[in-house]
């Protein structure tokens, strides 16, 4: 059964995906997500050119699930919208927007450190009140990565919670105010460690992530770091693998990989 992306996924080990990159003046104009087939994983085990895993991957992508593409630079924030391309041909040039269905969108500060995921009953609306936050994405100021490691800090509602219409707050204002909020789950990306031999910070991403990047992450529970609810990382010049778990969405999760791939102004 085609992935929703609207809905978490399945309760099972993993639910691996790949996502491809489009690129305009060096800034990520769009990402578009697939679910990975046996054939595409076969190929990612056995194909050792990071070359040719671009290509490779569009010959053997599974489902078209969602793309995220950039609409307009705002003055004060990015923004891109997150479509389902149930409509568009399944090709690595993804959804228009006239033929495709918005059911999200990301947005973030001028300076790329706060990042929101929202979705929306009515997405031909910019009215604040039609769309609902889902998830937030905080990155901690680091810029020419001169405090190591990239921090990130991901806030949830808990399950059967949601934004109310009469709390404004954003999530990212929630936790600020209480960090201990039991309506809002705070996750947290996995720190990679110095290795000696390399010189370098790595963490261990299961064979799934080939190329070293400030982007990739895994994202954890500080209090269940064996449960890892999401993982990201590059395995060629513009594809990258993307695996959730319940109770990801598709979503919420590639919003959180548009707002590590974006370009920040106060983060590395």
């Amino acid at each position: 059964m085609p992935l929703d992306g609207l809905e978490p996924v399945p309760i099972k080990p993993v639910t691996q995906c790949r996502l491809l990159r489009q690129l305009e003046n060096g800034n990520l104009l769009s990402l578009n997500m697939y679910e990975e087939t046996a054939e595409s994983l076969s190929d990612l085990r056995n194909n050792n050119n990071v070359e040719q895993a671009d290509e490779a991957a569009r010959d053997i992508l599974g489902p078209y699930v969602l793309q995220a593409i950039r609409r307009k630079q705002l003055v004060s924030k990015r923004f891109y919208d997150i479509c389902d391309p149930a409509h568009a041909d399944n090709t690595t040039q993804g959804a228009s927007q006239s033929n495709s269905r918005i059911l999200g969108r990301v947005v973030s500060n001028s300076v790329g450190t706060i990042y929101s995921v929202l979705v929306s009953a009515d997405s031909s609306s910019d009215d604040k009140s039609r769309w609902t936050e889902v998830g937030s994405i905080l990155y901690e100021v680091n810029i020419l990565g001169k405090k190591g490691p990239r921090k990130m800090t991901v806030l949830v509602y808990a399950t059967g919670q949601t934004a109310s219409s009469r709390d404004t707050r954003s999530l990212a204002e929630r936790y600020k105010q209480n960090e201990d909020d039991p309506s809002v789950i705070v996750l947290c990306n996995r720190i990679p460690e110095w290795c000696e031999e390399s010189e370098a910070y790595v963490l261990d991403f299961g064979g799934r992530v080939r190329i070293p990047s400030v982007k990739n992450f895994q994202l954890v529970h500080p209090e269940e770091n064996d449960y890892m609810v999401l993982q990201f990382g590059r395995v060629g010049q513009n594809s990258f693998t993307l695996d959730l778990k319940f109770p990801m969405t598709p979503l919420l999760a590639l919003g959180i990989a548009v707002s590590s791939m974006d370009r920040k102004l106060a983060c590395s």
